[in-house]
């Protein structure tokens, strides 16, 4: 028998099959190829004009424990090429969906993995290229008291993050991140690590860290359980330094930190707060953008007296920030808030295999 005759024979066969199964299966459009080492088929399309039900367009099974219900491969070495892809016209649908039937072990729905070392390859990636509305490129949910939505790892040893994300708009009010919470006692975002905290990194002259309706608290654990210690805030960017002195014969020339002078502005007028620890009256002489002297007055007891000290200096390049408008502020609207990310709807629940 031919090659040909093969063909032909696995197609009709296959024709014969799809509509044995179901009458509303029908077979349109359908040509195949078999390989010389092997019986699969090629290039088939198979349409279910079936409106209820779970129907099935296109079915493929494998009981090897490394085998592959269905199989892609995009031979091109150029182009945006696809191995498989999937779409849905329904308002509600799917374009690819990824089920697991076990119920233990580190299963996933849908995997994917890329062995490019080129900056930007993605094991899976999602795009959304509507311009308007909240879309969402990638979108992970889970209903599991403890489960969650979208979980990123990695094993690299360099500069690396399980999750990244970034905003590429050059206006607007938009985040790399964003996170809402509707539990009352939640957290829009939680942070553990075996090393440091949260890094923040901003442009120079911009807002770092905004706290909105709320306080910034360190936690201190006490004999009377954990506490919450708070910021003192300011109106003005300051920066402080603490230290101690003594007078000699009633004078003390107090040299100022050289890296904390690099911080801050000390041609700016800086304030100095003396606490004296004797019989002593003292003041603050003299101030210079190097040091600054303190003196008792003549009538003094104690011309030897210890003191401590408080200089309070502009931070460097912030030295005209005073009280500034939140940044989603306009001088039409000065009580306007951000607008919070409403919760999203909940899809239709995964489609379960029958």
């Amino acid at each position: 028998m031919s090659k040909k005759q093969i063909l032909g024979v696995i197609i009709v066969a296959m024709a014969v099959l799809a509509v044995a199964a179901a009458a509303s299966h029908p077979l349109v459009d359908h040509w195949g190829q078999t390989a010389s080492n092997s019986a699969g088929i090629f290039g088939s399309k198979w349409i279910h004009t079936g409106s209820n039900g779970a129907v099935t367009g296109l079915w493929g099974e494998s009981a090897s424990i490394s085998g592959r219900g269905i199989w892609g491969h995009a031979t091109s070495s150029s182009g945006v090429s696809i191995g498989v892809e999937g779409k849905s016209s329904s308002s509600s649908g799917r374009g690819v969906h990824g089920y697991t039937a076990s119920s233990s072990g580190a299963t996933s729905g849908v995997s994917g993995q890329s062995v490019s070392t080129a900056s930007g390859s993605s094991g899976v990636f999602g795009y959304n290229n509507n311009t308007s509305g909240s879309a969402n490129g990638v979108r992970g949910l889970a209903y599991s008291s403890n489960g969650v939505g979208v979980y990123g790892e990695t094993y690299g040893t360099g500069s690396n993050s399980a999750v990244y994300g970034r905003n590429y708009s050059s206006s607007g009010v938009g985040s790399a991140y964003a996170g809402f919470n509707s539990a009352l006692n939640g957290y829009g975002a939680q942070f553990h690590s075996s090393g440091h905290g949260v890094w923040i990194s901003s442009a120079a002259g911009k807002n770092a860290l905004l706290v909105q309706g709320g306080t910034k608290s360190a936690v201190v654990p006490t004999s009377d359980g954990d506490r919450l210690l708070y910021n003192e805030e300011s109106t003005e960017v300051w920066f402080t330094d603490y230290g101690f002195g003594q007078l000699v014969d009633g004078h003390a020339l107090v040299d100022i930190d050289p890296v904390y002078a690099e911080t801050v502005n000390l041609d700016e007028d800086y304030h100095v707060f003396i606490q004296v620890y004797g019989d002593a009256e003292i003041f603050v002489s003299q101030r210079t953008p190097r040091n600054f002297e303190i003196r008792a007055r003549t009538d003094t007891n104690d011309l030897n007296a210890e003191f401590s000290y408080r200089i309070v200096a502009k931070r460097l390049g912030f030295e005209s920030r005073r009280l500034d408008f939140a940044p989603w502020v306009t001088m039409e609207n000065p009580h306007a808030v951000p607008t919070p990310l409403p919760p999203l709807p909940l899809p239709d629940p995964p489609i379960e295999e029958e």
